[in-house]
């Protein structure tokens, strides 16, 4: 029957938009009754494999594609909300295209499982979550890459399961989410449960639940050093040049004095916190630095930056840049962001190939950074990132590895409007710190803005579309995770148990036609 179900290209769609559509903020941290929504994300994976299971190829190939592309349309269809005047007709294109882009991951995955049940009908449910671990873990790779909300994110704000992650990283979370459907399909849909598996699985699972309870279930711990983020919440849409950015400036610059007496140690604010070429600018800069005399303490910002190219080329490079601002200084310390939003911000690859580098994007038309940063803050290490890399798991964990205490993200999320974008964003960025077990500081422009520890709870946050300043002591950071001294031995471990199902099935065939 639910073979059937899903032969329909209406029943695809539908099953493909409801699993994209449990996402943040539909979850326990926007309320307690939502807690258990991102766990319906296991059974809503039925179809998936329902629609895997198709015989004729061809049928599959296009099933799993129109199933893929509804369920990316459901995730990020607060694309359409970006608002960029006279841009939208582009937009939504560009989401469609993307959404049928990353459909073909789910689409590699899915035309493998009659292989894998077929060869491994016992051990097929071990290897299928372990091949969706490996092509998330590609989907991280390269200047095309997006790796925009993997299943485990959706567990993020329960954060007794989501201590999983300091061990395995977010891939060990994804993997217990697909292994979860995979056991539901043997006992639901094929009745022909794994007893002794399901009882394995559902005792390690409590043990590590215990664990993560235990866990989180003492106080944050803080450390002397006070931060205070501002979320200046600045209208874009009508931005009128310098007349708006003097507008702007002047929001920010009081902002900024109402924290004054709050004995704060350092101040962030967020990507685009000021727009315009701030180090090329005399005017701004000026008025900058008064910010940073008049509240004593050093400012991290993020603005604009160019460099002049270097003969034969012509023109200047720019950059997405966050500034380090440090009272009695007038010497700017940079950090020019290294992982650029393909084609939206920068060309990949341009760089390293001249003639990519020439072509006229749409969007930013940035130069990525190469240049790793520690910033030093009393006793505070930061490695500062901008927005989009909060994403990555292995380049936060290799940033901080450098000797950071905390990861400091300032992040423009106001393009996204009030949606579900800015709410997965910050999901994502907050398992950067369960990972890792340090603190997250993030900065957004119009939110959500917090400061968690590192086991991801929430010490203060801001509304999204508000204009606040919150001030938080920093959380000490916890001690060395699994993850942050092996990295992403989990993915490895996944490909282990791939190559011995590929050869052990050589092995077999060599037997049978010895």
């Amino acid at each position: 029957m639910v073979l059937k179900l899903f032969r329909s290209p209406f029943g695809v769609i539908i099953a493909g938009v409801l699993f994209g559509l449990v996402s943040p903020p539909i979850d326990g941290d926007f309320h307690k009754a939502l807690y258990l929504i991102p766990f319906l994300s296991i059974p809503l994976l039925l179809p998936f494999i329902a629609i895997s299971n198709t015989v004729s190829r061809r049928k599959r190939f296009g099933l799993l594609m129109l199933w893929g592309t509804s369920a990316n349309i459901g995730r990020i269809w607060w694309l359409t909300m970006v608002t960029i005047p006279g841009k939208w007709i582009y937009i939504v294109i560009s989401m469609v295209v993307l959404s049928l882009f990353l459909a073909l991951w789910y689409v590699a995955v899915g035309m493998a499982v009659p292989a894998l049940k077929r060869k491994y009908p016992r051990f097929w449910i071990f290897l299928l979550p372990s091949l969706w671990v490996i092509f998330d873990y590609i989907k991280c790779s390269g200047e095309l890459s997006f790796p925009w909300m993997f299943q485990g994110y959706l567990f993020t704000s329960a954060l007794p399961i989501a201590q999983f992650a300091s061990l395995t990283g977010v891939w060990g979370l994804t993997w217990v989410a697909v292994f979860s459907t995979a056991l539901l399909w043997c006992r639901f849909v094929e009745k022909k449960p794994d007893v002794l598996v399901e009882r394995v699985f559902s005792v390690l699972f409590l043990v590590a639940l215990v664990i993560g309870g235990v866990r989180v279930s003492h106080p944050i711990q803080f450390r002397d050093f006070k931060v205070a983020l501002v979320q200046q919440y600045i209208d874009q849409i009508n931005w009128d040049k310098e007349h708006s950015l003097d507008s702007a400036q002047a929001v920010t610059g009081r902002l900024i004095r109402s924290v004054k007496d709050s004995s704060v140690d350092l101040v962030v604010l967020s990507e685009s916190g000021v727009y315009a070429y701030l180090d090329h600018n005399y005017q701004r800069k000026v008025e900058v630095m008064g910010w940073v005399e008049g509240a004593g303490v050093p400012i991290i910002l993020g603005t604009l930056d160019y460099t002049k190219k270097e003969e034969p080329d012509t023109g200047y490079s720019v950059y997405n840049t966050a500034f380090m601002l440090r009272p009695d200084s007038v010497n700017f310390e940079k950090y020019n962001k290294m992982k650029l939003v393909p084609v939206s911000e920068g060309m990949p690859y341009g760089w390293k190939f001249k003639i990519l580098s020439r072509i006229d994007l749409p969007g930013g038309g940035f130069e990525r950074g190469f240049d790793e940063v520690v910033w030093r803050i009393g006793d505070v290490s930061a490695v500062p990132t901008i927005c989009y890399e909060a994403i990555y798991p292995g380049f936060n964990r290799d940033r901080v590895n450098k000797g950071a205490d905390c990861i400091i993200n300032m992040t423009n999320d106001s393009w996204f409007g009030l949606s579900a974008g800015p709410y997965q964003h910050a999901a994502m960025a907050r398992m950067r710190a369960i990972e890792c077990g340090v603190p997250v500081v993030r900065c957004t422009a119009s939110g959500v803005s917090y400061v968690c520890d590192g086991r991801g709870e929430i010490a203060v946050k801001t509304k999204l579309g508000t204009r606040d300043v919150v001030v938080s002591n920093l959380p000490e950071r916890e001690s060395k995770t699994l993850y942050l001294r092996f990295g992403d031995w989990f993915v490895g471990f996944c490909g282990i148990l791939m190559l011995i199902a590929l050869v052990s099935d050589k092995i077999r065939r060599r037997k049978i036609n010895a």
